[in-house]
Formats: structure tokens, C-alpha cells, sequence
């Protein structure tokens, strides 16, 4: 935090930018919160019982009780009630208040400047309003947005169509979204009238940067009315020339839109730190993951006579999962304890991995085709082990849902959910395209056995910090400002 009492004229000097200097007082008035790494120039007054976001600029007077946000600062919130009211709400000795951490949103008038808690912050954060702005209703999202609405939120949902016809094609449902409102956003115009229904005060969660479709015009058009928005990201696969080239455009974008994005909810193993390298500060980014409707791990304690290991992969054939790499890891365990893989998905590459299993794999893999989406969860919780060897997954949603049933996870360190998977305790992450650090981490899987039910009921039990809910909590203690929100997955370990 800071508190700068002198400046220079500007331009007052031939040939030279700054010029006589000069220095003017500054008010910090009773009951006021400076948040970290805020900073307050000369001859301003910040206003009684008002609060100030972390890392803001203010360089004019602040309103008595308002909440206040942004480089420069401007009107988040204006907080109603009499003046004691206020200051018995926010600093109870009356003082002035210095935060730490977090990124401060609008917030309700009943808000405790010394709050951590979760429930200090859902209390504040009921009733708000929260839109998401998607391309399709995706489950990570739907469950999310639903899980809010629980919570007291007013959630809207919009996006241009339910589900497109390719994720359809592999098997998608649409899913549920509870006490959310739907809109569809397909015609001229809509966008900006749905922008225009939206309150000033409201939390806008925007899906990406870039080739995000209609969401673009939204993130202009909130811009122009200077209202809070989020951008949702995955892992970015920045791989060859290609990946140079995404590398330049997402740090121009971070570069001319920091000054209006809140903060950024980077899903994936790496995204954090890729997202901060392109210019974005640290401050505001926030490790964030595929947060999914909860699921019951399976009953009973199965474990197979002949301690066969079930291996299981799902996806499509094509050649950025790397099934292939999967079946040339299992060859060369061909003779090892008894195990199987079941292959569940379809795709381009379907005919030449079946001929690539046949010789190399005889009698060991089971071509199970696509299947809906729903009916995944149930097929992995019969499986001892996940593997997702995929050279490239924002994140890779099956690994959530396997965690969540029980079912340990090995993945390649190029998929978003790598994390989680390495977190869980029962997980294994190699290094992508490693045919022998693969190998290694099925072999380990294989000498361990099938997974007792035991072991499984402790894997799901750890494995609720990736559920709606918890995201849902997660996500109001970042967008309420509460100092240190951590991840849920990073609170269950």
C-alpha cells in the first residue's frame, strides 16, 4: 500500500515530461480499508468506511462507504446506511483498516474488513448477481453456475447455443443448470441488450481471450460500462511455431485489457504461471479447475481373484491423446501380472489402433465405442486406474470425474488436471510423449494391484475439493476479496 504525497506538473517544462514538482495532502478517513498494493496519490481523500481494492489506483476523492476498484479507481459499490452503521460493519475500533491479499469485488454493505472465513464471505456475496458468458452449457460450468445459485446468487447463464453439434457427435449432454436463468445469445443485438439488463454491480465470468465467439463483443461491451469481468482460460498448448505465435497475441491481449479484466480463473497444471509470464499480475490470477456436479463413488469392495488391474482410457482417437503411446507403454508389460485396458471412445484413428492392440496386445483390450457422457463416471469407477496420456488437454474433465469416483488417475504433465491427479495422493503425472516414464507409472500401477474399496472410498472422499460446491465456494471468496482464498485442492491435502 501506498501513499504518495508528491508529484510533478505535466508538460509545464519545454522538452521535458515532468516538471515543477509539488506535493498536496491525503485524507484517510475513519473506518476506511486500503487493500494491498493499492496506492493513493496526492490530494485525494479517501471517504469514511470506504474500502479500496488491492492493487487500485486513486487519483480522485472516494465516496463514504463505497467500494472502490481499478486502475484508476472507480465505483464498485456504493455501500447504503448511516455512517455508524457502516463503520460498526467494517472497522469495529473505528480505525482504518490496511488489507492483504485478494483482489476486492462489489460487495454487500454487511461486509467485516478483518473477514477470512468462507462464511464471512458467502454471507456477503448472497444475493449477488453473476452471469456466465459460454459458448455451449458445459458441465464444468453448468455445475458451477448452478452450485451459486444454491449458494443465494442471481445466476445467469448465456450462451449461443446448448451444445454444438460436434461435442453432441462425442457424446455430450446437455446438462442440468438448476435455478440458473438460461439465455441464449444467437441474434444481432442480443448481446448488447443483455449486457444492458445486467446490473452495475453485477460479476461477469467471460469464457477466454480469444476465438471465444460472441463473448468478445460482451467483454467490449462491459468494458464500456466499466463493469467487473473474469475471463476463464485453459491451459494453452504453445507447442512449435504456432505456439509463438499464441504467445505474442495473449501477451498484446493481457497487455491492452488488464486494465479491465478483475482477474483471471487459469484452469490447468501450468496456466498460472504461463498467464503471469504474458504481463498479467500475480495478484490476479487464480488457480482454478473443472468444478463438476458430485458423483457416488461405487458400493462394495470388488477385488478380482486373479488380481487382474483394469486400466481404462477414454477419449477420442485421434492423435493428441496419444492412445497409441498407451498401447506401446502396455506392450512392453506384456508379461507382467494379468491386466487389461478398456478403451472407451471412437474416432479417425479407430482401425489402425485396433490392428496396433491385436499384435501387441492380444486378448488384453477391450473396445468398449463411444458412449454418453453420463454413462462415463459408472465405467471409471470399474477401472483400477485411469490413464490419460494426452500431449495436450486444457484440462481433461475425465480426470475429475475419475478422481471423484475413487478411480487414481496417471496423466502426462500437458494435461490441465495434472495438479489434481498428482495431489490426489493416489495419482501418477509423467512427462508428455515419455514412453518409458509412462511405462514406469503403469508398471507401479500393476505392482500395486486393483484398487480395495477402501482405497477408493479415501481417494473420493479427498476428490470432493473438485465438486460444484466447493468451486462454487472457492470462486466467492476470489470475487469477495477474502485474503488468501485458496484452492480446494491445495485445502484437502
Amino acid at each position: 500500500m501506498s501513499l504518495i504525497t508528491g508529484s510533478h506538473e505535466v508538460f509545464t517544462v519545454q522538452g521535458k515530461a515532468a516538471g515543477q514538482g509539488y506535493s498536496a495532502p491525503i485524507h484517510v478517513r475513519d473506518g476506511a480499508w486500503l487493500g494491498a498494493s493499492s496506492t493513493v496519490v496526492a490530494g485525494t481523500t479517501v471517504g469514511e468506511c470506504s474500502i479500496v481494492a488491492a492493487g487500485a489506483l486513486v487519483n480522485r476523492d472516494t465516496p463514504p462507504g463505497a467500494v472502490v476498484g481499478g486502475v484508476p479507481a472507480r465505483v464498485l459499490t456504493a455501500t447504503a446506511g448511516p455512517a455508524h452503521e457502516i463503520r460498526a460493519a467494517t472497522c469495529p475500533k473505528g480505525g482504518t483498516g490496511v488489507g492483504r491479499g485478494g483482489v476486492l469485488m462489489p460487495i454487500p454493505a454487511n461486509w467485516s474488513a478483518t473477514a477470512g472465513s468462507h462464511r464471512q464471505s458467502l454471507a456477503r456475496f448472497a444475493m449477488h448477481e453473476v452471469w456466465f458468458w459460454q459458448r455451449i452449457v458445459t458441465p464444468h460450468m453448468a455445475g458451477l453456475a448452478n452450485a451459486l445459485a444454491t449458494h443465494g446468487c442471481s445466476v445467469h447463464y448465456v450462451a449461443e447455443e446448448a451444445m454444438s453439434a460436434g461435442r453432441a457427435d462425442l457424446g455430450w449432454d446437455v446438462p442440468e443448470l438448476g435455478s440458473a436463468t438460461l439465455h441464449f445469445c444467437s441474434k444481432d443485438g442480443e448481446a448488447a441488450r443483455l449486457v444492458s439488463d445486467a446490473s452495475q454491480s453485477s460479476v461477469h465470468i467471460c469464457q477466454g481471450l480469444r476465438a471465444n465467439g460472441y463473448v468478445s463483443e460482451v467483454q467490449q461491451l462491459l468494458a464500456k460500462r466499466d463493469m467487473q469481468q473474469w475471463v476463464v482460460m485453459e491451459t494453452v498448448d504453445d507447442r512449435g511455431w504456432r505456439g509463438v505465435l499464441k504467445r505474442l497475441e495473449y501477451s498484446r491481449l493481457f497487455r491492452s485489457k488488464r486494465n479491465v479484466i478483475q482477474g483471471v480463473l487459469a484452469s490447468g497444471y501450468t496456466t498460472s504461471d504461463w498467464v503471469i509470464r504474458r504481463g498479467m499480475s500475480s495478484a490476479r490470477v487464480y488457480p482454478f479447475a473443472y468444478f463438476l456436479t458430485d458423483m457416488t463413488p461405487p458400493e462394495g469392495d470388488e477385488i478380482r481373484s486373479n488380481g487382474l488391474v483394469r486400466f481404462i482410457f477414454v477419449g477420442q482417437f485421434i492423435k493428441r491423446k496419444r492412445l497409441e503411446l498407451l498401447l506401446q507403454a502396455l506392450a512392453t508389460l506384456e508379461h507382467c501380472s494379468p491386466f487389461e485396458l478398456i478403451v472407451v471412445g471412437s474416432g479417425p484413428l479407430e482401425q489402425s489402433l485396433r490392428s496396433m492392440s491385436e499384435a501387441t496386445l492380444p486378448g488384453r483390450v477391450r473396445w468398449i465405442g463411444r458412449v454418453q457422457n453420463r454413462e462415463i463416471p459408472e465405467l471409471v469407477a470399474q477401472a483400477d486406474c485411469l490413464v490419460l496420456p494426452s500431449n495436450h488437454d486444457g484440462w481433461g474433465a475425465v480426470v475429475s470425474e475419475a478422481l471423484m469416483v475413487g478411480t487414481p488417475v496417471i496423466c502426462s504433465d500437458s494435461c490441465g488436471a495434472a495438479e489434481v491427479a498428482k495431489r490426489s495422493g493416489f495419482g501418477q503425472v509423467f512427462a508428455r510423449d515419455d514412453l518409458n516414464g509412462l511405462r514406469q507409472s503403469l508398471r507401479a500401477a500393476i505392482d500395486v494391484g486393483p484398487v480395495r474399496f477402501n482405497q477408493r472410498a479415501e481417494l473420493a472422499a479427498w476428490a470432493r475439493c473438485l465438486n460444484a460446491t466447493a468451486g462454487a465456494r472457492y470462486l466467492i471468496d476470489i470475487i469477495a476479496g477474502t485474503t488468501g482464498a485458496t484452492p480446494p485442492w491445495h485445502r484437502a491435502c
